[in-house]
C-alpha cells in the first residue's frame, strides 16, 4: 500500500512540474488586437493590406468582419485560407473556420485606392465566438492607413529603361539609363547570389556593360548598380533574362566542283552555273559585292543587284538571307565564265524581320569569296505580341476567369510567346502597386521563332504584366497581358509572433501507386525541400496533387496541416506558429516532452479578384476579313444571326492544344458558331498541322495578329463570347469544357 502511495505523489509531482512549464494567461471571454500594414499606400493603385488578428480572448473566435474606411477603398480581391468568405466592395465576412484563443490569423486585401491623397483612416475589424456574428466586439491595434504619394527615390534611380541587346548563347549587353551620371556595374549570376560582375569604364547617363561567359540555355539573375561620386550608390531590382540554345554548327560543302566541259566550252546549268576549265595553281578567291545600297528598312522584299569578279572566271552567283547558312542562285546573271559578272535577286520573304544578307562567287577552281554582311530590314508592322504561355516545370499555369496569373515568391517559371512585325528585341515588364518595375528579357529560339524566357518574384503583391518590343526599323510597342498575383511568403513564428531560428518546413505528398506519404521531390520544380525557413519565411510551389505540410524546429513543437488536394500547380505558403517543447527536471536531467500539434492552417490562396480585369473592351466585334483553313475567307459580318465564340490559339501552345477537343465538339452544334484563330500563323501551315493531329476543325488564321491586336490577346486560350448582334458580351480565359462553351453560348 506505500508503494503504491509513493509512486502516486511522484505522479502528481510530475503533473505540477508539467503544468508549471507553460506560461498561464488570463483572457476575456472575446477580445482581439490587430495589424494592418502598410499603413501608407500609394494614391490611384491597386494595393494590398495585409491583416494580422489576433485572438487574445479565452474563446474561439468564429466569426471576422473587417469594413473599409470610405469610399476611398475599393475592395476588389482577398487571400485567406481556411475560411469562408463573403466579400463585396466595402469589405469581407469569415466563417467557417475557427481561431484558438493565443493564435493569430493573417489574410490579405487587394484594394483599389482613391485618384488622390488622403489623411489616416480607421478599418473596422469585428470577431465574434458565434458563426452569425451575435455579440460581436472591436479589435483594437494598428488599424489606420492613410493614402499619399509615395516619396521618389534619391538620385541617381539607375532604373530607367533596363533591358537586354545583342543577346546571344554566351553573351549579352545590359543597357539603362540614370538620372545623373554615374558609373555602370552589373552583378549577375544563376541566382540571386550573382557572384560575377561586370562594368563599363564611362561615367555617363547611358550605360552599356558587356555580360561574357554565360551558358546556353541558362536562367540568369542581374541587378545593375552605379554611383554618382558623391556617396549616393544604388542598387535596381533583380532582373532575368535567358539564354538561347547555342546555334548548331553546320559543316557543308558549298558547291560540287566545278568541273571542265570537253573542249572547254561554258555550259549554262539550270542553276545559272557554267563549267569553268579550272586554272592551274590558281588559289585567288573572286570577289562578290551587294552594290545596292540598303535603306533603313523596306515594306516588301526590294531587287539586290550584285557584281563579281575573278582574275580568270567566274562559274557562279549566290546569295544568303541567313549569314551564310544557306545558299540560294542568284537570278538574271550575266557574264558567267568571264573575269566579270553582275546578277540581281529579289529575296522570298514573307514576314518582317531583320536578315542578314552575303553574295558570294565561284570561279572554276572552286575558290569562293564573299562578301561582307549586311541587314536587310523588312517592316511592313510594327512588332506584335500575341499570347504569352507560363509554365512550372513541365506544367502550363493556368489564369483565372479575370486574366490573373497565381504564382509564388521565388520561384522561377519558363514564359514563352510569339511576335509578328520583326521583332529583334522583347521584355516583359512586371510593374509593382508602388510603382516599380521589373524586366525579364526574353530570347529568340532560333529553330522555331519563339521568345523564351524566366521569370521570378521577390516580392508579394499584384504585378501588371505588359510586353514591350522593339523592331529592326525602330518601332516600339507595349501590350498589357494582364496580372501576376504575387503570393506572400509562409511564415514560421513563435507565440510572440517572432520568427524562429533554425526551423524548416516539409511537404509531404501522396504517392498514388503505393499510398504512401513520402517526401516531395521539389528539384524537377526548382524548389528545396525541405527548406530552410530564413528571417521566418519561405515559400514552396507543388503540382497537382495530395499533400500536407509540416513545420519544425529545434526546442519546438512539430506542427502540421490538414491534408489537402490540388488540381493544379499552386503556392503552398502558410502561417506556422511553433510553441516551446514543455520540460521536465528530475534530478540534474531535464527532460522534453516531445509534442506534434495539428494545425487547421492550409496553403494561402492567392488573392482572388472580385471585379474581372479582362482588357478586351466590351461593344462591337472589329471588322475583319481573314482566311478560313479550309478555304475563302470569313468577314465579321458572317458572325451574325447566332452566338459565336471566338477562340484565340497558337498551335504551340500546350493549353491551346487541349482546347481542341472541346472546341471540335461544339463545332458540330450548328445553332452556335466555333470560330478558333491562330495567331500569327499561316492558313496552310496551322491546316497542315491540324491533318496531322486528327483534329477536325476549321477556323481561321491571323498571320499579322489583326484581329488578335483588336482583341488584346493576353494569356491563353482566350474566349471571346459574341451574340446574335455581333456585340461582345463576354471575355473568359483558360481551357474551357465543351458543356462550359455551349452553356456560355445559350446565354446570348
Amino acid at each position: 500500500m506505500l508503494g503504491w502511495a509513493r509512486r502516486f505523489s511522484l505522479f502528481v509531482v510530475m503533473i505540477v512540474l508539467v503544468g508549471a512549464a507553460f506560461p498561464r494567461v488570463a483572457f476575456a471571454a472575446v477580445a482581439c488586437g490587430v495589424t494592418v500594414s502598410p499603413s501608407n499606400v500609394a494614391p490611384g493603385t491597386e494595393a494590398v493590406l495585409q491583416f494580422d488578428i489576433q485572438n487574445s480572448g479565452s474563446q474561439a473566435i468564429t466569426w471576422i468582419q473587417v469594413q473599409r474606411p470610405d469610399v476611398n477603398y475599393s475592395i476588389n480581391g482577398i487571400s485567406q485560407s481556411g475560411w469562408t468568405d463573403a466579400s463585396g466592395e466595402t469589405g469581407t465576412t469569415l466563417t467557417g473556420s475557427s481561431l484558438a484563443p493565443g493564435d493569430t490569423y493573417s489574410f490579405q486585401l487587394a484594394m483599389q485606392t482613391g485618384p488622390n491623397d488622403a489623411p489616416a483612416a480607421t478599418w473596422t475589424i469585428s470577431t465574434s465566438q458565434s458563426g452569425d456574428g451575435s455579440g460581436a466586439v472591436g479589435c483594437g491595434g494598428q488599424t489606420t492607413t492613410s493614402i499619399g504619394t509615395p516619396q521618389a527615390p534619391p538620385p541617381p534611380s539607375g532604373e530607367s529603361n533596363i533591358g537586354l541587346t545583342n543577346l546571344s548563347a554566351t553573351t549579352a549587353t545590359v543597357g539603362w539609363t540614370s538620372d545623373v551620371a554615374s558609373s555602370s556595374y552589373v552583378y549577375y549570376g544563376t541566382d540571386t547570389g550573382y557572384g560575377k560582375t561586370a562594368t563599363a569604364p564611362n561615367v555617363d547617363f547611358g550605360h552599356s556593360v558587356l555580360l561574357t561567359g554565360l551558358s546556353p540555355n541558362t536562367i540568369y539573375h542581374y541587378q545593375v548598380a552605379g554611383s554618382d561620386g558623391n556617396g549616393n550608390n544604388f542598387f535596381s531590382d533583380d532582373n532575368m533574362f535567358i539564354t538561347p540554345e547555342a546555334p548548331v554548327i553546320i559543316i557543308q560543302h558549298d558547291v560540287a566542283p566545278v568541273v571542265p566541259s570537253v573542249g572547254g566550252d561554258f555550259i549554262h546549268s539550270a542553276h545559272s552555273t557554267v563549267v569553268v576549265a579550272p586554272t592551274p595553281s590558281d588559289t585567288t578567291a573572286p570577289t562578290a559585292s551587294l552594290v545596292t545600297k540598303l535603306a533603313n528598312y523596306y515594306a516588301t522584299p526590294p531587287t539586290l543587284q550584285i557584281t563579281a569578279h575573278d582574275d580568270h572566271a567566274i562559274a557562279r552567283v549566290d546569295y544568303s538571307i541567313d549569314g551564310g547558312r544557306n545558299w540560294l542562285p542568284a537570278d538574271a546573271i550575266n557574264g558567267l565564265g568571264t573575269p566579270n559578272a553582275t546578277a540581281r535577286f529579289t529575296p522570298t520573304i514573307l514576314d518582317d524581320g531583320n536578315y542578314v544578307v552575303m553574295v558570294r562567287a565561284i570561279d572554276g577552281n572552286g575558290n569562293i569569296g564573299r562578301s561582307d554582311p549586311q541587314t536587310l530590314v523588312i517592316d511592313r508592322l510594327p512588332p506584335r505580341f500575341g499570347n504569352l504561355v507560363v509554365a512550372f516545370g513541365s506544367q502550363v499555369l493556368e489564369p483565372d476567369a479575370s486574366g490573373s496569373l497565381a504564382i509564388s515568391i521565388g520561384s522561377e517559371y519558363r514564359v514563352t510567346g510569339q511576335t509578328v512585325g520583326g521583332a529583334t528585341a522583347v521584355q516583359l515588364r512586371a510593374k509593382s502597386a508602388t510603382g516599380r518595375t521589373i524586366s525579364f528579357s526574353l530570347a529568340q529560339d532560333a529553330t522555331t521563332g519563339l521568345w523564351n524566357g524566366a521569370v521570378s518574384f521577390e516580392k508579394g503583391g499584384i504585378y501588371e504584366l505588359t510586353v514591350h518590343a522593339l523592331d529592326g526599323a525602330g518601332n516600339q510597342t507595349d501590350r498589357r497581358l494582364g496580372q501576376a498575383s504575387v503570393v506572400p511568403a509562409g511564415r514560421v513564428v513563435n507565440a510572440q509572433g517572432q520568427a524562429v531560428k533554425g526551423a524548416s518546413v516539409t511537404l509531404l505528398y501522396m504517392e498514388p501507386s503505393s499510398g504512401h506519404w513520402t517526401v516531395w521531390d521539389g528539384q524537377p520544380y526548382g524548389q528545396t525541400n525541405p527548406q530552410p525557413v530564413l528571417s521566418g519565411s519561405y515559400s514552396l510551389m507543388a503540382p497537382a496533387g495530395e499533400y500536407y505540410l509540416r513545420a519544425s524546429a529545434p526546442g519546438y513543437s512539430t506542427v502540421v496541416s490538414r491534408r489537402f488536394t490540388i488540381t493544379s500547380p499552386q503556392s503552398l505558403t502558410a502561417i506556422f506558429k511553433l510553441r516551446h517543447l514543455g520540460s521536465i527536471t528530475l534530478g540534474r536531467h531535464t527532460l522534453s516532452v516531445p509534442s506534434w500539434t495539428l494545425t487547421n492552417e492550409l496553403p494561402v490562396r492567392p488573392i482572388t479578384l472580385l471585379s474581372a480585369q479582362n482588357t478586351t473592351a466590351l461593344g462591337n466585334v472589329p471588322k475583319f476579313e481573314l482566311p478560313k483553313l479550309s478555304g475563302g475567307s470569313l468577314q465579321s459580318i458572317d458572325l451574325r444571326g447566332r452566338p459565336t465564340v471566338i477562340s484565340l490559339l497558337n498551335t504551340w501552345s500546350p493549353s491551346s492544344v487541349d482546347q481542341l477537343p472541346a472546341l471540335e465538339a461544339a463545332q458540330q452544334n450548328g445553332d452556335v458558331g466555333i470560330v478558333p484563330i491562330f495567331e500569327g500563323e499561316r492558313a496552310p501551315a496551322v491546316a497542315a498541322w491540324l491533318q496531322l493531329s486528327g483534329a477536325k476543325l476549321d477556323g481561321l488564321a491571323d498571320p499579322d495578329n489583326t484581329l488578335s491586336e483588336s482583341l488584346v490577346a493576353g494569356f491563353g486560350p482566350r474566349h471571346i463570347f459574341i451574340d446574335r448582334s455581333g456585340h461582345i458580351k463576354k471575355v473568359m480565359v483558360g481551357v474551357l469544357s465543351e458543356q462550359t462553351i455551349l452553356r456560355e453560348l445559350g446565354g446570348l
